[in-house]
């Protein structure tokens, strides 16, 4: 039972439990996940810290199958639990690591704080293809949007197949 770990493997667990989620119930639950941070982050004058939040939220998110009245008592605070954890450690377990991660997860923010951080928004993957292509893939404009106001990125950058960025979109 994922609970039960050290919290350092549960974090690791959680993180490949939510990779693995289709990508709009990832990018939905990142975004509601996020919230309740926000929230929580003010639990000295709205009283809500992450344990009062899941309380509420956490059966709507993690809702048992079962229909034993005992059972779900049970489910229900391991629900709880879970959605605390994930609360806790949003930064972890929703922090998109590179530029692909946060353009394939619709993250804006993300890449925003990853090209500031020194990432590189011209550098090609294994395929050529640059951050722009991997956008124009994704169809999101926000994000296509934002590369093409930074320097240097290159609306008519090839891939390996010499396709360019105008041609895929």
């Amino acid at each position: 039972m994922i609970v039960a770990l050290p919290d350092a493997d549960r974090k690791v667990k959680f993180r490949e439990i939510v990779m693995q989620l289709p990508k709009n119930n990832r990018i939905l639950l990142r975004h509601l996940i996020l919230l309740l941070t926000k929230i929580a982050a003010r639990s000295e004058v709205n009283k809500m810290g992450a344990t009062n939040l899941a309380t509420v939220v956490g059966p709507n998110i993690l809702y048992p199958q079962q229909s034993n009245p005992l059972k779900i008592v049970e489910e229900v605070q391991l629900a709880n639990e879970i959605v605390t954890t994930i609360i806790g450690e949003y930064s972890f377990l929703f922090k998109d690591r590179t530029i692909v991660e946060a353009i394939n997860n619709e993250n804006v923010d993300s890449l925003e704080e990853l090209y500031r951080l020194g990432a590189s928004l011209t550098e090609a993957d294994e395929r050529g293809r640059t951050p722009l292509h991997a956008a124009a893939d994704n169809a999101n404009a926000a994000i296509v949007d934002y590369l093409l106001l930074q320097p240097n990125v290159n609306i008519n950058a090839q891939d390996a197949e010499g396709v360019t960025v105008r041609r895929r979109a």
